[in-house]
């Protein structure tokens, strides 16, 4: 009698998987987003007083201020990739509760001492009468500029470099371009009546200015983009399922928690069988990076139904 002897290697494998998105394939393409968040800056701005009169300039005043408030907006543009470097135009657009108020003050006039001669302030002329009783310096003069930045855009290029998988460092720059509100208001004490007579009248003053205007300059800056992703697609773990049951050695195929994405129970025939099966056809499913072997040395309890009597 002849006896047929066949050996049979049993083989538990952890499979890996890969995130639904380790690195993105590209990161050209088109994108929009929306932002809102604080913005502050400082306002630097000058004007002149000039004698309504004889259209003397009396006075050049100069207002800084801070500016703050809220903006918020959407950006749009479009990305080129080439291995790790990324090209890209985005333009975006900006509505803003940006203001700030400033205020100076030009001091009154005062008479001299010994010759009594008439002092005048730099922004307004005093008053000299026919005799020195009726002297009168100049009065002082306020103004309040007020400012806001009603909406403001950018249109930039930006140079980029994936630093990291999902992680992109870029500088960006371009041009900037925003609508300027701009209130002046001067207030004052206006001496009126001939020089050297002894008449003369003092009469509060004011004028107020408002103007809107569109300004442009320019923008530089950096920043980062990061892919946040949890887990794995559906549509990944569908394409592994899919190809490690049609795996013909495969007796048993789990989903599981844990370092592990899938444990497979395989059958094979020897080492060079289990060499096969590992390398040219679990390895290289799509989206698998890794696999961990474990074998079975020899059984030593094999149930088959659960016994749930004991738990009664």
């Amino acid at each position: 009698m002849r006896h047929l002897s066949l050996g049979l290697v049993a083989a538990v494998f952890a499979v890996a998987a890969e995130p639904a998105i380790a690195q993105p394939a590209t990161w050209t393409g088109f994108y929009v987003g929306a932002n809102i968040g604080g913005s502050w800056g400082n306002s630097s701005s000058s004007f002149a007083v000039t004698d309504a009169t004889t259209g003397v300039g009396r006075n050049l005043s100069a207002s800084d201020f801070d500016m703050h408030g809220v903006i918020g907006g959407g950006q749009f543009g479009y990305n080129w990739q080439s291995s790790n470097w990324v090209l890209g135009l985005e333009a975006d657009i900006q509505a803003s509760s940006q203001k700030g108020v400033g205020r100076s003050i030009c001091a009154a006039g005062s008479l001299a001492t010994g010759a009594g001669t008439l002092f005048s302030s730099s922004c307004l002329p005093g008053h000299v009468g026919d005799t020195a009783d009726f002297n009168t310096p100049a009065g002082s003069a306020t103004s309040t500029l007020s400012q806001s930045l009603d909406w403001f855009g950018t249109v930039r290029g930006r140079v980029g470099y994936i630093a990291a998988p999902g992680l992109l460092a870029y500088l960006t720059g371009g041009l900037a371009y925003g609508r300027i509100e701009s209130a002046l208001a001067v207030n004052g004490t206006n001496i009126t009546g001939g020089q050297g007579t002894n008449t003369l009248i003092l009469t509060p003053v004011s004028a107020t200015l408002n103007t809107s205007h569109i300004n442009t300059g320019w923008t530089i800056g950096a920043g980062t983009e990061i892919i946040f992703v949890e887990g794995h697609s559906r549509d990944t773990s569908d394409r592994i399922e899919e190809a490690l049951t049609s795996i013909p050695a495969v007796v048993s195929c789990y989903l599981v928690s844990g370092s592990a994405d899938f444990m497979v129970e395989a059958a094979v025939p020897d080492l060079a069988a289990y060499e096969q099966l590992l390398l040219s056809q679990i390895l290289t499913i799509p989206s698998v990076t890794e696999a961990h072997s474990t074998f079975a040395i020899r059984t030593i309890l094999s149930r088959g139904p659960i016994p749930l009597d004991h738990w009664r």
